[in-house]
């Protein structure tokens, strides 16, 4: 697994761990959010297709673990164009 995909494991696991122990999650959420997508652009620049794939995932948490439906069915389809163009259908 690449260092850029752990790194958005290890984020949004803290965000995971931190819920509801924190006045400022929505920043936090935000944050992780931020993270994730400018992962996600990154791989999409020059990662392989299974690294877009598993960062469209990742965003897809974030917005879930967000509680921001909108969003996450968004990148729900997001996902599952690249999953789809990585071989991965679910």
């Amino acid at each position: 697994m690449s260092t850029r995909i752990q790194g958005s494991f290890a984020s949004l696991i803290t965000v995971l761990l931190l819920s509801g122990c924190n006045p400022s999650m929505d920043s936090i959420y935000q944050q992780v959010i931020d993270d994730s997508v400018r992962q996600y652009q990154l791989a999409k620049k020059g990662g392989d297709k299974i690294d877009i794939c598993v960062m469209a995932s990742v965003v897809v948490a974030s917005y879930l673990q967000a509680n921001d439906e909108a969003n996450y069915l968004k990148w729900k389809r997001i996902e599952k164009s690249d999953c789809k163009q990585a071989g991965i259908s679910y």
